[in-house]
């Protein structure tokens, strides 16, 4: 029986990390109109990464979507939202992301 090749803990935080070293900030959709803001925080924990955005009383309207863009200027993630902004209070998005092993054997017939 054929073994499965498995990355080591080392290896799944350093693609991990790749990844985030690879995320250079976000766009938001408020009221139509796009705005750039920079990434507040990144994580890694394991196989789970977290990006997250801080959007402050600079953003007011109804947040449609925001965007993770990469380095190259690449969408990376895209989530649609339906959020009331005010000025009142800051709001905190987070973006979970977890690195999966699928491991497919293959074969020559």
């Amino acid at each position: 029986m054929e073994e499965l090749v498995l990355f080591s803990e080392e290896g799944i935080l350093e693609i991990g990390q790749l990844v985030l070293d690879n995320l250079s900030h976000c766009l938001v959709v408020v009221d139509g109109k796009v705005h750039r803001k920079e990434i507040y925080r990144k994580s890694i924990d394991g196989n789970e990464m977290k990006v997250y955005v801080m959007f402050d009383d600079t953003i007011v309207g109804n947040i449609e979507s925001i965007s993770i863009i990469s380095v190259k200027g690449t969408e990376i993630l895209k989530e649609k939202v339906d959020i009331k902004k005010g000025t009142d209070k800051g709001l905190l998005k987070s973006f979970p992301m977890k690195i999966i092993e699928n491991y497919q054997r293959s074969e020559v017939r």
